[in-house]
């Protein structure tokens, strides 16, 4: 599951790179509703276009994401958004109350599922499903854009060898994506 929002009203100084899977808290225990382990991401937002140069924007966009399984007792979104709005000032301490001291754009959360049988098989000729359509998945991300960029060196040779090779058949590209055994030991 996923939560953040884009907003305007951090210090500059702070804005000048991203975040990518960074953890600052311990296990969170939500008693029947299970553990979490939070992660962050961040992204400064306007800079590097029109002259905007690092350091120059107060605005950044940022996610708060764990890793759970579809049980019902799970965390709800609306949960997860609070937990947001609550730790975000320890991620980001150049603001200490969301509420007050950011402007806010827009707000997003998504639950993103994951499949153990994955990845998922091409169901026709000539056609490839690549990032989260493929279900092809990570350790660390678990999600497809992760996963692919992971692979991307292998999956575009593997696909150029396909179209070279006329190698277009649901079989064939099947093994474009075929199934990693090193995953199984990841899976909560």
């Amino acid at each position: 599951a996923v939560v953040g929002s884009c907003a305007s009203g951090y210090d500059p100084a702070t804005n000048l790179i991203g975040d990518i899977i960074y953890t600052n808290t311990e296990i969170q225990d939500k008693g029947e509703n299970g553990k979490l382990q939070y992660f962050w991401e961040a992204f400064p937002v306007k800079i590097g276009r029109n002259g905007n140069e690092p350091g120059s924007s107060n605005t950044k966009t940022t996610y708060m994401f764990t890793y759970m399984d579809a049980d019902e007792r799970r965390p709800s979104l609306e949960m997860l958004m609070e937990d947001y709005w609550k730790i975000l000032p320890e991620y980001q301490p150049s603001i200490s109350d969301p509420e007050t001291d950011l402007d806010v754009h827009r707000v997003l959360f998504a639950y993103f599922p994951t499949y153990k049988d994955s990845p998922l098989k091409p169901q026709w000729s000539r056609v490839l499903g690549v990032g989260d359509a493929s279900g092809i998945q990570s350790p660390l991300s678990f999600g497809g854009f992760g996963a692919l960029t992971r692979h991307l060196d292998r999956i575009t040779g593997a696909v150029s060898d396909a179209l070279e090779n006329s190698l277009l058949h649901k079989d064939d590209l099947a093994e474009i994506n075929a199934y990693t055994p090193n995953l199984s030991a990841t899976w909560m």
